[in-house]
């Protein structure tokens, strides 16, 4: 466990710069260039963020070099502002998971917190409106670099991770916001951790990838969760197994799989993506990154590209600027990156 929290902490170390001070891209139609907004109010690095219903940006927890810290604060993109909000009840300083519920109210569990570091199940739930943390029901098991998704029936899936003994879950659970409480769900046929979880359009749970337990080899294994039955079915396994990498759900329903490890953290980066196809359970390689890349951010914009920011090269140095553009399968040879066809 101690192994793990120091990378950790390395990672949210490096990243501090980029989390010090929020840029926008701007500028789409015309040249792509980024313009800085306003400094957080506190330097920290692997926050967990949520967009809010209103376009404001709840930004909480994250560490530094005392540990944990347990301010948030919103971001006002009319004002380009931050402004400290009530505390969170515990300075998650780990990969803990960030969920909008579907009354507006904010979802974080699990993670690292201090002292010693410790390994939670803890939950508390953010309210935009009394702008006020309270407690909720914990999950059942303490987890990290876990994934949760937010359900269409409104429940929350939390699923993987770690306990903070190298072991990983396959274990699920379904929390639901009208009783406050956890429950277990179907496990996966998989135990994993740092994979990606997407909603598709269909309303199933795509899995993919992930680290596999012992922590120095990933999986290519992929399984789909089914709410309307409660389980899980297996899917097409990806072509390259991975871990930290990211997944962003595109406009035709398809998923892009961008970046992560192929075994063991910084030693085995690699530049690659593939995409899903839903309709027939299948993935296809696409367009390489221009670097390799763990850690990084990615969202799919209104013009259906995709962008790729920041993140950890191979030597694990943060990288301040990556754009990737991608609306199907079309690599200019010319450029080395994705364009829109």
């Amino acid at each position: 466990m101690e192994k793990k929290v120091k990378v950790g902490f390395a990672r949210f170390l490096a990243m501090a710069s980029m989390a010090l001070t929020l840029t926008l891209l701007t500028s789409f139609a015309t040249a792509q260039t980024w313009t800085t907004t306003g400094n957080l109010n506190v330097a920290r690095g692997g926050p967990g963020t949520a967009i809010l219903g209103d376009g404001r940006v709840l930004v909480q927890g994250g560490g530094d070099s005392s540990g944990a810290i347990n301010s948030a604060e919103v971001y006002d993109p009319s004002t380009a502002t931050w402004t400290l909000t009530s505390p969170i009840l515990e300075g998650h300083a780990g990969p803990e998971t960030t969920v909008r519920l579907a009354d507006g109210r904010v979802l974080v569990c699990g993670g690292v917190i201090q002292p010693n570091p410790t390994f939670t199940n803890l939950c508390e739930i953010y309210d935009p409106v009394t702008g006020i943390w309270s407690r909720t029901g914990s999950m059942n098991q303490a987890r990290a670099h876990h994934q949760m998704v937010l359900l269409p029936n409104s429940k929350v899936l939390a699923m993987g991770g770690d306990p903070g003994s190298y072991s990983f879950f396959n274990s699920a659970e379904l929390y639901d916001p009208s009783i406050g409480t956890w429950q277990f769900a179907a496990s996966m046929a998989v135990a994993r951790n740092s994979f990606s979880a997407t909603l598709l359009p269909n309303g199933k749970v795509l899995v993919a990838a992930g680290e596999l337990p012992g922590g120095s080899s990933a999986t290519t294994a992929a399984e789909l969760y089914d709410p309307s039955s409660g389980t899980w079915s297996p899917t097409g396994s990806l072509n390259m197994a991975r871990s930290g990498h990211i997944a962003v759900l595109l406009g035709n329903g398809g998923v892009l799989v961008v970046g992560g490890s192929t075994g063991n953290g910084c030693a085995t980066l690699t530049d690659t993506a593939e995409l899903y196809d839903p309709s027939t359970g299948t993935w296809s390689a696409t367009g390489s990154l221009s670097a390799p890349l763990i850690g990084h951010g990615a969202s799919l914009l209104s013009n259906g590209q995709v962008l790729v920011a920041g993140g950890l090269t191979g030597s694990c140095a943060t990288t301040r600027r990556l754009l990737i553009r991608h609306r199907l399968t079309i690599l200019s040879a010319a450029s080395g990156m994705l364009d829109p066809q």
